[in-house]
C-alpha cells in the first residue's frame, strides 16, 4: 500500500467523513485521541512579575535582523486551527480504512524511551512546572505515542512494526547562544535510528529513501517551552492583539543611503494545508535585501519609536516571542510553531508567500473538547509530516539512473598523496616586511577608525540581511601597536560621518565560550572620501552572563597590552549595542590554527602536533610573559594557537583566563602547553584545577 504523502487530496476533510470507530483503532490511539493533560498546580513562582530569574529574553539581537523577505509582517489569529487538524486525522484514518490497512497492536517498548503510556503517570506532582519538565511531560504523553503512528501511517505504512522515523531533539545547541533562557527549544525530526534503519527503509520506495536522507535531521516543528507563570500566561493572551497592532522590530537610522542587492528568494509553501489562508492578504517582499552605507548628513542612531508597544531587554512581550519563534522557523525553514506554557497553549503556522503568522486561538490545554488535546496534536505532526514532504517534492529532482556502455572500463587511480599530507603540511605565508605603501595604508586606517565612535553592524550572511543597522556605541577603544586607547565613550544623539564604521558580519566561525564568533569585514571612511577595510573577527554575546565574560575578556587583553605581551591579537574595541541586547567584541583574525595546519589522519591515530623549534620556544615565551602580567589562559590547546600573518604562532581566546592565579596554577598550565606541543594531548582539554586553586 502507498504511503499518505502520495495522496493530492486536500488536508481539509470531506465533509461526509466520519471518524473511524473507537473498535477499529488500537487501544493506545484511542486514550490519545481523548487525552487531556491534567491542569497544574500553579508553583509559588507563579504571581511574581520576574518569574525567569533574570533570564535571557526570547527576542535578541538577531532577531532585528532578518532578510525583508523572510521577516514576520503581520499576525493572523485562526480559530478553526484545532478542528481543521482533527479533521485532517480524520481524513487520514477513513483513507487507511479503504485503502485495506491493518492496525496492529501497538508494542509501546519500542517507541522513544518511555516502557508504558500511563496517561496518569505524567501529570504526577511536578514541583516547579519547569520549562524542562513541560517539556518532559508532552514527550512522555502525547508526543511519544503519535510519532509512532504517524511516522507509519505516511511513511512506512508496510512495515511489520510501528518504528519511528520522528524524533524529539533539544535545540540547546542551536543559534543563537544563551546561558541562561526562558524557554526549553525542542522541535520534532525525521531521524532514521540504527535499529531499525534497514527494516523501515526496505518498506519504502527508493523516492521515498532519497527523501527521508535529505531531510534527516530537519525540523518539522518547532517547540517553545516556556516556565509556568502569570505573567508569561498573560502574554499568551495578548498574541490575540498582534493581529490589529504588530509593532516592528527594525532599528531605526537616519542619514543612511540605501543600495539594494539581490537576495535569494524565500521557500515556497506547501500547495495544500489543513489551514484557512484566506485572511493573509500581505503582498510577497521583492527578493532583494538592504544594504546601507554611510551618507553625508550627520548619522542619527535612536531607540525604537514606540517604547511601550515593543518592549527591550527588561520585560516580556508577545511580540517579542512571536518575532523570535518566527525567525527559529525561518532559520530551520520549519512551518509550525508550539507555543506551551503549562496550562495555556498557541499553535503557530508560518505562510512564507504573505510574510504571517497564523496562530490558533488560546488553547486551554485541560479543557479541550471535540477535539481532545492529545487528537490536535496527532494531527498537527500528520500536517508537519505532509507539510515538509509536500514542500520537498516541489523542489525534488530525480538523480538519473547510470546506464552501463558496453566495452573496456576506464580504470581510475585514486592517488592517497592528494588525501595524506607530508608530516608537516607547509603554510605559505608572506614572511617579507610590508612595503611601503602597505605600512601607509595601515597608518591611515588606524587613523581614521581612532575616530570612530559607533559603529553600524549588519549581517551578510544566510537568512540573516539586516534591513537596517545596528548602532554599537565603542564603549572600549582599540588595543594595537599602535596605541592603546582607554576611556568609554560618552552616548550622543548623532555622530558625523567620519565618527561611524561599518561592520558586516558574513560568516559563522564557531560557537565559543561566550557566544557565537562570526567573521566580518570592519571598514572605515577617510576624510578624503577613500574606504579602507580590515578582516577581523567579531564575538557576539545576547546573554547577560556572556556579556559578562565578554567584558572582562577585553579587561584582560588590555592588561595583556599594557605588559607588553607579544604574540596576542589586535583588539579592535567592545562595542554595545544601544538597545542593550548585545555586547561585541571585535578582534584581529587570522588564516588558520596549529590544529588546522596539520593533516588529516587516515588511519585514525588522531592529528599529531609538528612544532618546530623556534615555534615551541616562542609560545613558552608567550605564556610566560602572560603569567608574569598576571594572567593565567587556562585554555591552551591547538586550537587557540593562530599562524599569525607572519608565519609565527599567536595565542588567542581568552574568555576563561583568570586574573591574579597561583603559581601553581601557572606552573601546571606550562606543563600543559608543552604536552600540548608535543602532541600528547589530543583533544585539548582545558587544565584541570584542584579545588584549593579554583
Amino acid at each position: 500500500m502507498d504511503a499518505i504523502y502520495i495522496s493530492t487530496a486536500t488536508f481539509h476533510p470531506p465533509s461526509n467523513v466520519t471518524m473511524a470507530t473507537s473498535k477499529d483503532l488500537p487501544d493506545i490511539l484511542s486514550k490519545v485521541f481523548k487525552y487531556n493533560p491534567r491542569p497544574i498546580t500553579p508553583p509559588p513562582s507563579y504571581h511574581s512579575n520576574q518569574p525567569q530569574f533574570h533570564r535571557t529574553l526570547p527576542f535578541n539581537f538577531y532577531d532585528r535582523h532578518l532578510a525583508p523577505q523572510l521577516s514576520l509582517k503581520q499576525v493572523v489569529v485562526e480559530p478553526s486551527i484545532p478542528t481543521s487538524l482533527s479533521g485532517n486525522i480524520d481524513a487520514t484514518l477513513e483513507h487507511l480504512q479503504s485503502s485495506g490497512h491493518q492496525f496492529i497492536p501497538l508494542i509501546f517498548e519500542t517507541v522513544g524511551d518511555c516502557t508504558h503510556p500511563t496517561f496518569t503517570a505524567e501529570d504526577r506532582l511536578l514541583g516547579e512546572a519547569t520549562m524542562e519538565r513541560l517539556a518532559s511531560r508532552y514527550h512522555r504523553s502525547v508526543g511519544s505515542v503519535a510519532t509512532a503512528f504517524i511516522s507509519r501511517w505516511a511513511i512506512h505504512p508496510a512495515a511489520p512494526k510501528y518504528y519511528s522515523t520522528l524524533t524529539f531533539w533539544n535545540r540547546e545547541s542551536d543559534l543563537p547562544a544563551y546561558e541562561d533562557a526562558v524557554y526549553s527549544r525542542e522541535s520534532l525530526r525525521f531521524h532514521l535510528f540504527e535499529n531499525q534503519r534497514a527494516e523501515v527503509l526496505s518498506s519504502i520506495s527508493d523516492q521515498l529513501k532519497d527523501a527521508l536522507r535529505s531531510l534527516e535531521y530537519k525540523d518539522l516543528i518547532i517547540y517553545q517551552f516556556y516556565e509556568m507563570s502569570a505573567q508569561m500566561e498573560q502574554i499568551f493572551k495578548d498574541m490575540d492583539s498582534l493581529e490589529a497592532d504588530l509593532p516592528s522590530p527594525e532599528y531605526k537610522t537616519r542619514g543612511l543611503a540605501e543600495r539594494r542587492t539581490e537576495c535569494r528568494p524565500p521557500p515556497r509553501d506547501a500547495t495544500s494545508a489543513p489551514w484557512s489562508l484566506a485572511r493573509c492578504h500581505i503582498k510577497c517582499t521583492k527578493e532583494s535585501a538592504i544594504t546601507l552605507e554611510i551618507g553625508e548628513d550627520e548619522v542619527v542612531p535612536r531607540l525604537h519609536d514606540d517604547q511601550t508597544k515593543f518592549n527591550r531587554m527588561d520585560s516580556l512581550s508577545a511580540a517579542g516571542l512571536c518575532y523570535h519563534a518566527w525567525h527559529q522557523a525561518v532559520a530551520e525553514d520549519a512551518t509550525i510553531i508550539v507555543f506551551h506554557c503549562g496550562n495555556y497553549e498557541r499553535i503557530g503556522i508560518r505562510h512564507r508567500a504573505t510574510q504571517t503568522l497564523i496562530l490558533s486561538k488560546l488553547i486551554e490545554v485541560s479543557k479541550c473538547q471535540d477535539p481532545a488535546y492529545g487528537k490536535i496534536h496527532v494531527g498537527l505532526m500528520l500536517a508537519a509530516v505532509k507539510d515538509t514532504l509536500d514542500r520537498h517534492w516541489q523542489s525534488y529532482r530525480p538523480q538519473p539512473v547510470p546506464v552501463s556502455v558496453p566495452g573496456k572500463r576506464k580504470r581510475v587511480t585514486y592517488k592517497p598523496t592528494e588525501l595524506r599530507r607530508s608530516k608537516r603540511q607547509q603554510v605559505k605565508v608572506q614572511m617579507a616586511s610590508l612595503s611601503p605603501a602597505q605600512v601607509k595604508d595601515e597608518k591611515t586606517f588606524w587613523k581614521a577608525y581612532t575616530d570612530c565612535r559607533i559603529a553600524l553592524v549588519s549581517f551578510d550572511l544566510d537568512v540573516l540581511r539586516s534591513p537596517c543597522p545596528a548602532a554599537c556605541l565603542r564603549h572600549e577603544g582599540p588595543l594595537s601597536p599602535h596605541g592603546i586607547e582607554m576611556g568609554t565613550i560618552i552616548w550622543r544623539p548623532s555622530y558625523k560621518p567620519l565618527e561611524c564604521c561599518t561592520i558586516t558580519l558574513d560568516s559563522n566561525l564557531s560557537r565559543g565560550g561566550t557566544g557565537l564568533v562570526h567573521s566580518a569585514r570592519l571598514e572605515v571612511r577617510t576624510a578624503g572620501g577613500t574606504t579602507h577595510s580590515m578582516d577581523v573577527v567579531v564575538k557576539s554575546a545576547v546573554d547577560p552572563h556572556l556579556r559578562n565574560r565578554i567584558r572582562r575578556e577585553y579587561r584582560i587583553y588590555r592588561r595583556l597590552w599594557e605588559h607588553k605581551v607579544e604574540r596576542i591579537p589586535i583588539v579592535y574595541g567592545l562595542f554595545e549595542d544601544i538597545h542593550n541586547m548585545v555586547t561585541l567584541l571585535v578582534l584581529e583574525k587570522f588564516a588558520m590554527t596549529f590544529r588546522d595546519r596539520e593533516p588529516f589522519d587516515l588511519e585514525g591515530k588522531g592529528m599529531m602536533l609538528s612544532v618546530s623549534r623556534a615555534e615551541r620556544a616562542l609560545c613558552l615565551k608567550t605564556v610566560r610573559a602572560m603569567h608574569k602580567a598576571g594572567v593565567a589562559h587556562l585554555d591552551l590547546r591547538a586550537e587557540n594557537i593562530m599562524v599569525g600573518h607572519d608565519g609565527l604562532p599567536v595565542i588567542i581566546d581568552f574568555d576563561s583566563s583568570w586574573e591574579g592565579a597561583q603559581k601553581s596554577v601557572t606552573d601546571k598550565e606550562i606543563g600543559y602547553l608543552q604536552e600540548v606541543l608535543d602532541g600528547k594531548v589530543q583533544d585539548g582539554f582545558p587544565i584541570q584545577l584542584d579545588s584549593d586553586e579554583e
